[in-house]
C-alpha cells in the first residue's frame, strides 16, 4: 500500500462519515474558495465558527466568537500541551 492508497482510503472512511473533503489548493489562499489568510493559518475560522454556532445554537455570536479568538491563540509548542491549557481556561468559562 503506497502513501496515496492510504491517504486515499482515509478519505473514503471520514467521506462516509459525514465529513466534507474539499481540495487544498481549492480553499488555499490563492485558490478558486479561500478559506484562510495564508498558508500559515492552521485554523478555519469560518468554518470553526460555523461549528461552534451549529453546536451551541442558544450562546450569543459574540461569545462563540471570543471562544473561536482564545482557541486560534493557544501557542503550546504539543497537542497535550494545547489541550491542557485549553482545558484550564474553560474549566472557570473560558477566562
Amino acid at each position: 500500500m503506497t502513501e496515496d492508497d492510504l491517504e486515499q482510503l482515509a478519505l473514503t472512511w471520514f467521506q462516509d462519515s459525514g465529513w466534507e473533503y474539499r481540495f487544498g489548493p481549492d480553499i488555499a489562499p490563492d485558490g478558486d474558495t479561500p478559506e484562510r489568510a495564508d498558508y500559515r493559518q492552521v485554523l478555519l475560522p469560518r468554518r470553526l465558527f460555523d461549528a461552534l454556532h451549529r453546536l451551541n445554537p442558544a450562546v450569543p455570536d459574540a461569545v462563540l466568537e471570543e471562544g473561536l479568538h482564545r482557541v486560534a491563540k493557544l501557542r503550546e509548542p504539543s497537542l497535550i500541551q494545547v489541550t491542557a491549557a485549553f482545558t484550564r481556561r474553560c474549566s472557570t468559562g473560558c477566562q
